[in-house]
């Protein structure tokens, strides 16, 4: 009797496993088509602050958006690494190179560290001033 409802338990969660398979399935089937479309809808501006309220995941997640930025002189870093096995973009050694750039948007002041560039094998980084404005 015991070996029975062992195997009826088990049935039963292998059951329930692959239903949540086949509803996770179509989930994320709407969720690689909702990124595909928005990734390749051209940038839009970036909304006022009055409007952010009104961002939800389902109106907002993985729109682009155009800002203006302006690039902070003498903030720039490098980060050394020995190269991703995960990224066919860095694959040897060589530096990330970090550029400051800060954004009005509202009352809020945003500063960020893009990685714009990596330079491979390099000895030294030549200084390179970057697009005031960024695409998305």
């Amino acid at each position: 009797m015991v070996p029975g409802l062992v195997a009826l338990a088990a049935l039963l969660v292998l059951l329930g496993l692959g239903t949540w398979q086949i509803e996770r399935k179509a989930w994320k089937g709407a969720l690689i088509a909702t990124l595909d479309r928005r990734l390749n809808d051209a940038p839009i501006a970036l909304p006022p602050s009055t409007e952010w309220a009104g961002m939800t995941p389902d109106n907002s997640e993985f729109t682009r958006v155009r800002v203006r930025l302006e690039f902070l002189k003498d903030s720039d870093a490098l980060v050394y690494s020995s190269g991703s096995a995960l990224r066919d973009d860095a694959k040897g050694t060589g530096y990330f190179v970090f550029f400051g750039y800060s954004a009005c948007i509202g009352i809020f002041a945003i500063v960020l560290a893009l990685a714009v560039l990596w330079r491979q094998n390099a000895v030294q980084i030549p200084a390179v001033e970057p697009e005031s404005e960024s695409r998305s």
